[in-house]
């Protein structure tokens, strides 16, 4: 491959390629060529990206050569410019800053002259970005500085004027289309004696193309396809171009892979590494840099409880692997979505107690606190560049771990991108830390990132990054007509006559049409061996295949459907008989295991064995979603620490009713919802200072009802409230927690379970509809003639249970005691390991463990 590379390179030609992909790839080919030849050492050949080699070229100038801007600078500029033209910084102007730049990079490319930019604008928007460009150059210009677009038209100019040396020779490679400012810099080139040499691909031919039923099983497909190709011949150099790779790249990726490696899943680092895709994600968008983009939001402002939860979850800030963090995640959980500042983080810590390996986070965040107290409220941006080093090694950013390849490169591009924020300071002045964090984030935002080929057997590319490349065989996906050609998209701040005078991209769709007809040409002849492919369906859209492809489509082949490979889980099940050797039986409950869950474990099993054996034997718990506001399950929760406060004395019942006749009942009631929710309002805000104001107000209404219910109710007096009861349920050491137990008169226990949701019943069909109660009764060691459910909520206040006093009193004892040998059996069996699966569940009822259990699986075979 890129036989011309070696000799072109001998004879002291540079390469300028259309990327930088290219590049490396050329220059990974003749450092392979220089070890076949047993060279040791060579002098690195100049093979450069085009802008790279022009900007090598202007600094090469015998006189001064002006500042040349980044595009993090020239974007400052370019704000600073729109916002002195509207009068106002708008909402959409990072949007509008692109939109801005895109079109003057357009313009200067094909040779746009400013004033006709002006001069001939058709609408507002063309107006307002003429007028803001003219201020831009004219800043660059009263600087002495220079942008990107602007090196090919100096770099010509230094050269015709001899200020330059002029190469001898130069290979352009890659390029699908030589844009006018590409073509007068090498035309001068030409006129004083460089020779050029343009490299194209030879040899166009004709696709096979095979339709798929829809794009997931096309990628398969390709995957597959690429599979096929690698395993007969180990050494090929393999490649699938993906159509919109830039709107579906992850689940392209895992489509391929799932083709190319069926079971990746199994080993996902290695598949990771199998796969090179040509297209980076955003810098911001890397777990490890997004964390510390988190941790320069938090010094200059708030976080969210779900960011919040991203810090403390993630292994790089300070110890590699905190349980007490993770546990910390999860209490956040369970309370009401807040904004949580530096101080009001640390100011929580103090009134708790911190288990030992929290101990390193709270300190990292107050050496944080104390580094950021040392700095001026205004900085420059390397000033604030450099504090920003600082405060993310206080935090243990990134990490204690020790990195991968990938990882050391996001690293090392972050510290580029702090670099780049330092050299914001040549255009701009100080900064407050929130508009530098924030410049930060807009800088992450915006740069692409991809670490460096380590070696995968299989590119996955996008048409046009795949220019110049060449392949062994090559798998074209997205052969369809309503992707070739695409919808053209013209940049709008340009107007259309202009666009169609200096023949703009997609000015016409004649020119998307050609401009597309070329690179499936180029594609075609980028490997010994092409094949195709394109999606019948797409959603509930039929698709053909292009008509742009009508000259290199195999029309013998067109209609040839590619199978689907499927999923892994899928293929093992049709493809071999598994057979269970020696079944990996669940062993009992030891002596000294703890069962979790307590009576809510035993009625799992009583409806879900495998849901039971999941909590409350592994510790399986359904993590919270953070949500805004109060959530039912807070709400619930404070009201039950309302009622153990207003209860905690044990009242008797003409206790209670002296309550309701004093007149202090408001302030007792008052008191026992203000000490629920206090703890609660620690770092509350505004917002939910006033929610929780608001059901403070509503549980003293449930309460003063609950009063007047148990005011109601046959003589009794509270015995215990959040108690603890401990023993044997069939042979199962239990521990659990009951929310009330009642003495009536004749001395007999009435058990209560408070429920603050929708009503619920006790009974149902003559059975109990929840087997807690009846647990919690087994543990009692007197008798017991109620079982209630005390239901408090602001639709009904009322208890619903079986009993002497709580209705359905016929035969109760005989009853309970059927109960109670019901959840002994149970207990049994969870004891001896029972792991069944109820099939008769509902699929949303299964969903939460149907992972492990395979419940849709064994569903599914069942038939």
């Amino acid at each position: 491959m890129y036989r011309w590379l070696i000799p072109a390179v001998d004879e002291g030609a540079a390469v300028l390629t259309a990327n930088l992909r290219l590049a490396r790839v050329l220059s990974d080919e003749y450092a392979d060529a220089m070890l076949a030849a047993g060279k040791l050492a060579w002098t690195s050949p100049p093979i450069m990206p085009y802008r790279q080699w022009l900007a090598a070229l202007l600094d090469s100038a015998a006189i001064p050569a002006p500042v040349r801007l980044s595009r993090a600078q020239t974007r400052v500029l370019w704000e600073r410019c729109l916002i002195d033209e509207l009068g106002e910084s708008p909402p959409n102007l990072a949007a509008l800053v692109r939109a801005a730049e895109d079109a003057w990079a357009i313009a200067a490319a094909f040779a746009v002259p400013p004033e006709e930019l002006t001069s001939r604008a058709e609408n507002r928007d063309q107006g307002v970005f003429a007028r803001a460009l003219r201020r831009y150059r004219s800043q660059l210009e009263d600087a002495g500085w220079i942008d990107d677009e602007q090196l090919a038209s100096r770099v010509r100019r230094l050269l015709q004027r001899g200020e330059l040396a002029v190469p001898k020779r130069l290979v352009v490679a890659g390029f699908d289309r030589i844009v006018p400012a590409q073509a007068a810099l090498l035309a001068a080139l030409g006129e004083l004696g460089c020779s050029l040499d343009y490299r194209e691909q030879q040899g166009a031919s004709r696709i096979p193309v095979r339709a798929c039923m829809d794009k997931e099983a096309e990628w398969r497909a390709a995957g597959a396809w690429a599979r096929g190709r690698l395993l007969a011949s180990p050494d090929e150099r393999v490649a699938v171009v993906v159509t919109g790779l830039e709107r579906n790249r992850d689940a392209v990726v895992r489509l391929v892979r799932e083709g190319l490696l069926p079971g990746w899943q199994t080993d996902a680092a290695a598949a990771r590494a199998a796969v090179n895709v040509s297209l980076g994600a955003t810098l911001d968008s890397y777990p490890l840099i997004a964390v510390a983009l988190l941790m320069l939001r938090w010094l200059s402002g708030s976080l969210s409880s779900r960011q919040l939860g991203v810090v403390l979850r993630s292994n790089s800030i300070g110890l590699e692997r905190s349980d007490a963090r993770a546990r910390l995640e999860l209490r956040l959980r369970d309370t009401a979505s807040r904004e949580w500042t530096l101080k009001r983080v640390l100011r929580v810590f103090e009134r708790h107690a911190v288990e030992p390996d929290t101990e390193d986070f709270v300190t990292r965040l107050k050496s944080m606190g104390a580094l950021l107290a040392e700095r001026p409220a205004r900085a420059t941006p390397s000033a604030w560049a450099a504090a920003f080093d600082a405060l993310l090694a206080a935090a243990g950013w990134p990490g204690e771990a020790a990195l991968g390849s990938a990882e050391q490169q996001l690293v090392n591009r972050w510290r580029d991108l702090l670099n780049e924020f330092a050299e914001l300071e040549r255009v701009s002045g100080t900064q407050s830390l929130a508009e530098a964090a924030a410049r930060i984030r807009q800088l992450a935002a915006d740069a692409v990132f991809q670490p460096e080929d380590t070696g995968a057997v299989l590119s996955v590319l996008g048409p046009l990054e795949a220019a110049g490349l060449e392949f062994d065989a090559l798998y074209v996906t997205g052969l369809d007509a309503g992707s070739w050609p695409p919808q053209s998209r013209p940049t709008p701040l340009i107007a259309r006559s202009l666009r169609m005078q200096y023949q703009l991209p997609d000015a016409t769709a004649e020119d998307t049409r050609a401009f597309s007809s070329a690179v499936l040409e180029r594609l075609s002849g980028s490997a010994a061996t092409v094949h195709g492919s394109y999606a019948r369906n797409d959603g509930d859209s039929e698709q053909t295949v292009t008509a742009l492809a009508a000259v290199i489509v195999d029309e013998a082949t067109a209609v040839a459907t590619a199978g689907d490979s499927g999923w892994y889980a899928t293929q093992l099940r049709d493809r071999c008989a598994v057979e269970i050797v020696q079944p990996d039986r669940v062993p009992e409950v030891a002596n000294d295991e703890r069962v979790r869950g307590g009576a809510g474990t035993i009625d799992r099993q009583l409806r879900e064995p495998f849901s039971a054996f999941a909590s409350g034997r592994l510790g399986i718990r359904r993590v919270g979603a953070f949500t805004d506001g109060l959530t039912p399950l807070l709400r619930g929760n404070l009201l039950h620490e309302a009622l153990f406060n207003l209860y905690s004395s044990r009242p008797s019942q003409e206790e209670i009713r002296a309550w309701l006749a004093d007149g202090a009942i408001d302030k007792r009631l008052e008191s026992a919802c203000r000490r629920a929710v206090a703890r609660h309002r620690i770092a509350a805000g505004e917002t939910l200072e006033r929610l929780f104001d608001f059901e403070e107000r509503r549980m003293q209404k449930l309460l003063e009802l609950v009063l007047e219910l148990d005011c109601e109710r046959p003589p009794f007096s509270i015995a215990s409230v959040e108690g603890r009861d401990q023993g044997l349920v069939g042979g199962l050491a239990l521990s659990l927690r009951h929310d009330r137990i009642d003495r009536s008169a004749d001395g007999s226990l009435q058990i209560i379970d408070y429920k603050t949701g929708a009503r619920k019943r006790f009974m149902a069909k003559g059975q109990p509809a929840d087997y807690q109660l009846v647990v919690y009764a087994a543990m009692q060691k007197e008798a017991v003639s109620d079982l209630g459910l005390f239901n408090v909520d602001s639709r009904a206040v009322a208890i619903d249970g079986a009993g002497v006093h709580f209705g359905n009193s016929d035969d109760f004892a005989a009853g309970l005691g059927r109960w109670i040998e019901t959840v002994a059996d149970a207990a049994a069996e969870i004891r001896k390991g029972d792991v069944r699966i109820n099939r008769a569940l509902s699929a949303k009822d299964a969903r939460g463990l149907a992972l492990l259990s395979r419940y849709r699986e064994l569903v599914r075979d069942a038939g």
